[in-house]
């Protein structure tokens, strides 16, 4: 399988490409550009061929794009996106949202909420066009929801 996973720096992320990849599966991991990512660089240096290392802030509709293509370029047919890129901020740990710094909640907004919908709009149709014509995106979003 071809496998895209976000927020592959660290925590979960990481541990799921590791996984992936033990598996013999190809690996898309997108981690986030402005943090660490030596221990993918790692894993990238022991198999090359199953690993592609994509920088990518979920905040930013422009980076969303560019690693989609990216992906598409390297490692088409997508079968499957783990959207995991997450953030918690440090007043989130002690405060509801009432009492959050307004900042803390637009940032945890943006990468929490806004990041996942970014994703889905330009990583639906990577795993779209490799399915049949039966699976659609959408048909699927929308029935979490419903």
């Amino acid at each position: 399988m071809n496998i895209v996973i976000t927020g592959a720096n660290r925590g979960l992320g990481f541990e799921l490409v590791k996984k992936f990849m033990g598996q013999g599966h190809h690996v898309a991991a997108c981690y986030y550009p402005g943090a660490a990512y030596d221990d993918l660089q790692s894993l990238f240096k022991i198999d090359e061929k199953l690993l592609a290392l994509i920088p990518m802030d979920v905040t930013k509709e422009e980076d969303v794009a560019k690693a989609a293509e990216l992906i598409r370029e390297k490692l088409y047919p997508v079968n499957a996106v783990i959207s995991n890129a997450g953030i918690l901020c440090d007043h989130d740990r002690q405060s509801n949202v009432l009492e959050m710094l307004a900042e803390d909640l637009r940032i945890s907004l943006e990468v929490n909420l806004l990041g996942p919908a970014m994703v889905i709009r330009y990583f639906c149709p990577l795993v779209e066009k490799s399915m049949k014509s039966t699976f659609s995106c959408s048909k699927i979003i929308l029935n979490m929801y419903t």
